[in-house]
Formats: structure tokens, C-alpha cells, sequence
């Protein structure tokens, strides 16, 4: 896998859902049935220019006046034994599933109590790893815009609220939690969730 720090200039993206398709650029050769990269973006940084990280299976191209800029890409093999104690970071959308029968317009609710949010992590994590010490750093509201058809302009509105985890874990299966690494935590991945960062305690 690869690992590359970008800088994104929001200013070219006043719909978020544009970010998701023009990182798809960096991967020209992909089926789009494929998910080849997670990202994340630091919304909370002063100025215009946000740094961007993502996690790839293949390494990405650079991308010219697109409005992200492609800084340092490195590859790195993560391997991962029971009992490893480590650091993460992650941007996740934590979400509750109606039954199919409540639904109406949206199958998803999202989580607002922390106590919610936290037991929904471990519910993620618990076929390759468990939590130790966690916090849930607040919400953060992305608003959205989607076409309905490609070949019209009308667009459906919607919103997703992220949720920044910070704390320590401790792998139980090595296998297990190398899959979620690749595959990434949670929905709205493609609004840049479900990347999970981590680093040696």
C-alpha cells in the first residue's frame, strides 16, 4: 500500500462530493468498481489550502491544476501481531441502520450521543482489534450536493456528520485488523472517512 500527503485548495470545491471524484484522477487506469484509495481532510485548518492524506492500493498520479497537489508519496507494508498496542486516528461517519421497513428517504441515522458513537467504533474494530482509551473529538457537518442522473443537472442535497476518534487499541487479530486497514471503518468513505492512521505506542 501507499500512503500520500496531498494539499487540497478548497476554494476549487464548494461541494464536497467533487473532492471524491477528482482524487479518482490520480487512478486512471482503476475500474471504478474498485476502491483503490481512503482519504481524510483536516477541515479544521486555518486558511485555504487543507492538507489531505490518503492510503492507497497502487500508488497515485499527480494531478495539474485540479486543485490538489500531490507533496510526497511513500509505500509501507503494515504487519500487525495479537496483542500490539497502538496509537490511531480516525475520521468516521458513525451511523445507525434503520430496519428495512423504517427507512423512508434516509436508511441511516447518525450518532450523536458519545457513549453511541464509542460503542459503535468497538462494534467496527471487534473482529481485528479493542479499544483501550478513546475520545470522541465533537462533530463536524459536511453538506453536499449529488447529481441524480448524469445526463441531467438536477441535484439531490444531503449532509453526513463526522466524528474525529483519537486513543490506543490493541490488535486481537492480526489478519482481521489488516483488513479493516485496507478496506477502512465505517460509510461515507467516499466523503473521506474510514481512513485509520496509526503509530507505535
Amino acid at each position: 500500500m501507499y500512503l500520500s500527503k496531498w494539499q487540497l485548495d478548497k476554494r476549487k470545491f464548494r461541494n464536497p462530493y467533487q473532492i471524491h471524484r477528482q482524487l479518482w484522477l490520480a487512478f486512471p487506469d482503476m475500474n471504478k468498481a474498485a476502491r483503490p484509495f481512503l482519504y481524510r481532510i483536516d477541515w479544521h485548518q486555518h486558511g485555504h489550502l487543507l492538507p489531505l492524506l490518503m492510503q492507497s492500493t497502487i500508488k497515485p498520479l499527480p494531478l495539474f491544476d485540479k486543485g490538489c497537489e500531490l507533496l510526497a508519496s511513500k509505500e509501507f507494508f503494515p504487519q500487525f501481531q495479537p496483542d500490539q498496542h497502538l496509537r490511531f486516528l480516525l475520521c468516521a461517519n458513525p451511523v445507525k441502520r434503520f430496519k428495512k421497513e423504517d427507512r423512508k428517504y434516509n436508511p441511516r441515522k447518525p450518532l450523536f450521543e458519545e457513549a453511541e458513537q464509542i460503542g459503535w467504533l468497538e462494534r467496527q474494530l471487534q473482529d481485528g482489534a479493542s479499544l483501550e482509551h478513546i475520545r470522541a473529538d465533537g462533530e463536524h457537518i459536511l453538506y453536499f450536493r449529488t447529481k441524480k442522473e448524469e445526463h441531467t443537472q438536477k441535484q439531490d442535497a444531503g449532509k453526513i456528520v463526522t466524528v474525529n476518534f483519537f486513543g490506543t487499541l490493541t490488535v486481537n487479530n492480526g489478519i482481521k485488523f489488516n483488513e479493516l486497514l485496507e478496506n477502512g471503518i465505517g460509510p461515507a468513505k467516499s466523503f473521506g472517512c474510514g481512513l485509520l492512521s496509526l503509530a507505535r505506542i
